[in-house]
């Protein structure tokens, strides 16, 4: 599989992150707690540039804070993307971002493995505009088509929150995007797979915030009633998704949870189908028709949170 760029730039810091935690640290002050946010940021970025980036690549600062666990809260973007450090409270140790060290989610690679319900649940993590969630939601609705209201399947959206900040991978337009496909999603439900059929196909992260309405006014939505949605559940609507996400460990777009078990077999439609038509007990008829086993794409890679 090939390794993006991005995904590079992600390994080397997780390597010489964790040499500068057995090489004793990047040494800050040790009373590094007495100092102001901005100090801490100022320590952390010039000690990354420094040591941790490759010629060329250089990181600049976003934001600082107190974090958790007694930790300083350092955001940084390198490149395109955003990362999240965390700086203990000594100045002595660096560390790339938090991990949860237990998940209850269960994992399946094959449809074998699906737990069954009387009705099958299938949860499709993804972020707006994640060229690799996009190819995951086009494949998906295939199966929502086939399938309709006989499975309850449906995307969640992966983004994050730094104090009062919320934040998705690919920036304000994308968190946005999100928002207003929650709003499409709650409110005009029968129309959603469509809106994101035609948002996938003929907008981007730059056009989007323009096209959106005129291809939501063609499919009979109220844009009027998205757009109040938009203002006055904003952070309900988010803070949901979060917690969605925190309770499956779902960071990476796609991410599949079938009846509370992360799918990760093949990515085709029929592949799609099969896994959730083994979430039933009793399968409906239409789990019989088989659907497409040609890949919209090849890849296996995902954007990560």
């Amino acid at each position: 599989m090939r390794i993006s760029r991005d995904k590079i730039i992600i390994l080397v810091l997780v390597i010489l992150l964790g040499a500068s935690l057995i090489t004793g640290g990047f040494g800050a002050p040790r009373l590094i707690q007495k100092l102001s946010a901005d100090r801490v940021a100022k320590n952390t970025i010039d000690f990354v540039n420094k040591n941790l980036l490759p010629s060329g690549i250089e990181a600049s600062l976003i934001s600082a804070s107190a974090g958790q666990s007694g930790l300083y809260s350092v955001k940084f973007k390198v490149a395109d993307r955003e990362y999240d450090a965390y700086v203990s409270a000594d100045g002595k140790l660096l560390f790339p971002e938090g991990i949860a060290l237990k998940t209850n989610t269960k994992k399946a690679t094959s449809s074998g493995e699906i737990p069954k319900k009387d009705k099958a649940d299938l949860k499709l993590f993804v972020m707006s505009f994640c060229p690799y969630g996009n190819q995951a939601e086009n494949l998906m609705k295939q199966v929502v088509d086939l399938l309709g209201d006989k499975a309850n399947i449906e995307v969640r959206y992966i983004v994050s929150k730094e104090g009062n900040d919320y934040n998705s991978l690919h920036g304000k337009e994308e968190l946005d995007q999100d928002v207003i496909e929650l709003c499409v999603q709650k409110y005009f439900k029968n129309k959603y797979w469509n809106f994101l059929s035609e948002i996938n196909s003929k907008t981007t992260l730059e056009t989007v915030a323009k096209k959106w309405e005129g291809i939501a006014k063609a499919l009979g939505i109220d844009t009027s009633k998205i757009k109040t949605c938009a203002a006055k559940e904003r952070n309900s609507l988010l803070n949901a998704e979060i917690a969605l996400s925190e309770k499956y460990s779902a960071s990476g777009s796609p991410t599949i949870v079938i009846n509370d078990t992360i799918y990760e077999g093949d990515r085709t439609a029929n592949a799609y189908k099969e896994a959730i038509c083994a979430g039933f007990k009793n399968p409906p008829a239409e789990c019989n028709k088989k659907l497409s086993n040609e890949a919209e794409s090849t890849s296996n890679e995902d954007c990560g949170q």
